[in-house]
């Protein structure tokens, strides 16, 4: 915040600067009143003047053409590059000042004789004036091409900036205070090259014509533009820099020199002229007046040590940047007062480059300090998406116009299939833009990636890395690494609900900075952050919430920069709480928010996965047989997290199928439920339950996996291990067709071979276990090439039966792996 000296400081630039700003309007007003005076007549206007579009010059005592722009009055009564100027109305002049000065004294619309010498030949012309182009200067050929594509360039830079400061608009009034000051630098600058394109192609207007009308009062609207910016442009300094300035009434003096200026143009549009003002003869006061009023703004960006946000110490403008752009405007307006020597000693050409360069750069610091706010807008989309329109544009234009040349050349102008030929290549024309617009910029983001893109591809990596982890600290562990250094947050926090335990928390640091973010703070804050549910900013450019001031200051002064919800489907589980960048120039901006939200989704989903791990594993954990907890949890994150992928891509393409396999997953964990405490359950329960899997894995696969069943009728109703056969079958998905390119066949084979033994074999094709290659027939034991689930079955079938010769194994390369348990009838545990 500035100082309150600062502030009296910037009050005294206003009123010199204000005061200043109309001396050239006043001193021409004294000079005209005491010029009249001398010569005792009454105040005459000064008029309108005309102009022929020729620039004369002077040239070894001869006043010659050196430049007629095409399209003139002069170039289309035939006076061309070269020509010596005898006589004008059969009256001679003898520099091009004195020429100059008698054509403007003409009325526009007035025919003068012209006496050209070309060569040996004098060449007599009649010439129809025109009314002078306001604020256009057609000097020369390389000056009315700078004019054109600079004002074209500027044009295309307020257009951007039109665009990315639109959505900002709606939630901040910076934001809509930007679009404002850029919407009226707009107005100047498409209104002067509408009015060069149209004299570009149509050539000079009449005097007195429809199109001289019009050009006229565009250039009347784009004087108001020209007027009206540089005063605008103080009150957002002001309102940034001195609030308490731009809210006491030295804002209204801000714009007296503003409406002075409005009231004299305004006077001579409707009068032709107010005394010795015409529009013609404001252009060097009110360039001036934006010299003075840009140099006015530098200072009191200056003054105020920079343009920075007291809040959260970000640079918007730089204290460098003003220092440039104030010595550029101080020459501006010494040069236009004829301290700096360079209208003065100069000609008419180069006066007009000063003044178009002027226009130009008088605009820039409009761009410079909405920036302030649009660099929180799409601002890499926005430009990759212009120049990628415009390239791609331009090249199928070309294009356009060489077909329709080569359709010319092939049909007659009367032919009907010409017309036909012609749409049809206009419609192909337009289906290449759209497809090379796209090529174009993946091409482009290809060669020249955004930072914004490098952070779109860190987290489109999140799923992949977090897929495997099934504990929730270690996600969230995960998450805030990945998500610090995507967006290069000098800091981060992010915070959970346990699972178990809502009151509870699980959180995980990224570079943590004082003043830290702890768990009573989160506390303190959650409640709105859970009632809202949307991303909280702390510039208002982004803020998507209803945050209440005493909530966002708490935030701000803990150094958060954003804030996003977790949330799920039940609501808001969590927080993830972003600090500044770690580069004062680097600032969040839209395409951040919405990374940040799909973000938000993905860990919502991500959470919601590992909680289902975690509830499992509750579960399985509080039931009374050791062994069968271990069991249980075979129904393991990779094919939990597998499952839920498979119903996921299949919502949106088969949507019944999704819904089945869905009901295949709750069927499972219905089983688990229903198992209770139980040792065994019947073959034909555990069957369904393999039945269940394998029909997620069906889903998964696809045809790539084969399904077998042989089952003995009399074997359905024995009791067998629970989760036994489930684990066998699953490990074949796992270890043997799951690796497998082609897939395979799973077989499941339940027999009685004879009165005392229950053969349970499962087979897979798989790609086998290298270990047991050569092997005939493996026990299983102490085997580190075996799971957790396997181990489990070898060790509990052992301890049920107090056998050791019930598990075998054995893997043929090429062939795949067979497990058998040959479970003993007369020893069933019931």
């Amino acid at each position: 915040m500035a100082t309150e000296t600062n502030a009296r400081l910037a009050k005294a630039f206003i009123v010199v600067v204000a005061v200043v700003a109309l001396y050239p309007v006043a001193q021409t007003a004294i000079d005209w009143i005491r010029v009249s005076q001398i010569i005792a007549t009454p105040l005459v206007d000064a008029g309108v003047r005309s102009y022929d579009w020729v620039e004369w010059e002077d040239t070894d005592g001869l006043t010659t053409a050196r430049y007629v722009h095409r399209g003139g009055p002069g170039a289309k009564a035939g006076i061309e590059q070269g020509d010596e100027l005898y006589l004008i109305d059969y009256q001679q002049y003898f520099t091009d000042e004195l020429a100059r000065t008698a054509i403007q004294g003409v009325a526009p619309g007035e025919v003068v004789h012209y006496t050209i010498v070309r060569g040996d030949d004098h060449v007599n012309l009649d010439v129809r004036l025109t009314r002078y182009p306001t604020f256009l200067y057609p000097r020369s050929q390389t000056l009315w091409q700078f004019s054109l594509w600079g004002f074209a360039i500027a044009a295309f830079v307020h257009v951007l900036g039109l665009i990315v400061a639109v959505p900002l608009a709606r939630r901040s009034r910076d934001a809509r205070s930007s679009l404002v000051l850029i919407a009226v630098s707009a107005v100047w600058i498409f209104g002067n090259l509408a009015r060069i394109l149209a004299v570009a192609f149509l050539g000079a207007p009449e005097s007195g014509s429809r199109f001289d009308s019009v050009l006229h009062a565009s250039a009347v609207v784009s004087l108001v533009g020209w007027i009206a910016f540089p005063a605008l442009l103080n009150q957002r300094v002001l309102g940034r820099a001195f609030p308490s300035v731009a809210r006491s009434w030295f804002v209204v003096l801000v714009y007296v020199p503003t409406i002075v200026l409005v009231l004299i143009a305004g006077t001579a549009v409707v009068s032709g002229a107010l005394g010795p003002f015409t529009l013609d003869e404001l252009v060097g006061p009110i360039l001036f007046y934006a010299s003075c009023y840009i140099a006015l703004a530098s200072a009191l960006i200056l003054l105020a040590r920079g343009w920075r946000n007291p809040e959260t110490d970000e640079i918007e403008w730089s204290y460098r940047g003003s220092q440039v752009v104030l010595v550029v405007a101080v020459l501006a307006a010494l040069t236009i007062m004829g301290v700096v020597p360079v209208l003065t000693a100069s000609g008419q050409a180069r006066a007009g480059w000063f003044v178009v360069f002027a226009q130009l750069l008088s605009t820039a610091p409009v761009i410079l300090v909405s920036l302030a706010t649009l660099r929180y807008g799409r601002v890499d989309a926005v430009v990759r998406r212009a120049l990628a329109y415009t390239l791609t544009g331009g090249i199928l234009f070309f294009l356009f116009v060489v077909g329709l040349g080569l359709i010319d050349q092939q049909l007659a102008p009367e032919s009907g299939g010409r017309n036909v030929i012609g749409a049809l290549f206009a419609v192909m024309t337009l289906f290449l833009v759209d497809r090379g617009v796209r090529a174009v910029m993946r091409y482009a983001s290809s060669l020249f990636p955004s930072e914004r893109q490098r952070t779109a591809q860190l987290l489109s990596q999140f799923q992949d890395s977090v897929r495997d982890v099934v504990a929730l600290p270690d996600l969230l562990k995960e998450t805030i690494e990945r998500v610090g250094e995507a967006f290069h947050s000098r800091s981060a926090v992010i915070f959970v609900q346990s699972p178990t335990s809502p009151d509870d928390w699980i959180s995980a640091n990224y570079h943590p900075e004082p003043p830290y973010i702890t768990e009573s703070f989160v506390r303190n804050i959650w409640p709105h952050f859970a009632a809202d549910g949307q991303i909280w900013a702390h510039n208002a450019e982004l803020d998507r919430s209803a945050m209440p001031s005493k909530v966002s200051s708490d935030l701000a002064a803990h150094g958060a920069a954003v804030a996003a919800p977790i949330v799920g489907r039940e609501g808001a589980i969590g927080v993830v709480i972003l600090g500044r960048k770690r580069e004062r120039s680097e600032v969040f901006n839209l395409d951040d928010i919405d990374q940040l939200r799909w973000l938000s989704t993905q860990l919502a989903l991500a959470v919601e996965r590992v909680k289902l791990v975690e509830r499992q594993n509750m579960l399985t954990r509080e039931t009374a047989q050791a062994q069968l907890v271990a069991l249980r949890s075979q129904i393991n994150p990779h094919f939990l997290f597998n499952a839920l992928n498979t119903i996921m891509a299949l919502i949106e393409e088969k949507p019944d199928d999704a819904e089945r396999t869905l009901e295949h997953l709750a069927a499972i964990f219905r089983h688990i439920l229903n198992a209770g405490d139980r040792t065994f359950v019947s073959v034909d329960e555990e069957l369904t339950l393999v039945r269940h899997y394998l029909a997620i894995e069906k889903a998964r696969f696809g045809d790539k996996l084969v399904i077998e069943e042989q089952i003995e009728q009399s074997a359905r109703a024995f009791p067998v291990p629970a989760f036994a056969i489930q684990t066998l079958v699953e490990n074949a998905v796992k270890h043997g067709i799951e690796k497998k390119i082609d897939g395979g066949t799973i077989t499941v084979d339940v027999s009685r071979p004879n009165g005392t033994t229950l053969s349970i074999l499962v087979k897979d094709t798989g790609i086998g276990i290298p270990e047991l290659f050569g092997s005939t027939d493996d026990d299983g034991r102490d085997r580190d090439y075996f799971g957790i689930g396997l181990n489990n079955v070898v060790t509990r079938v052992e301890q049920l039966y107090g056998r050791d010769d019930i598990f075998s194994i054995t893997s043929i390369p090429g062939e795949g792996t067979s497990v058998r348990l040959r479970i003993p009838i007369e020893d069933q545990k019931n």
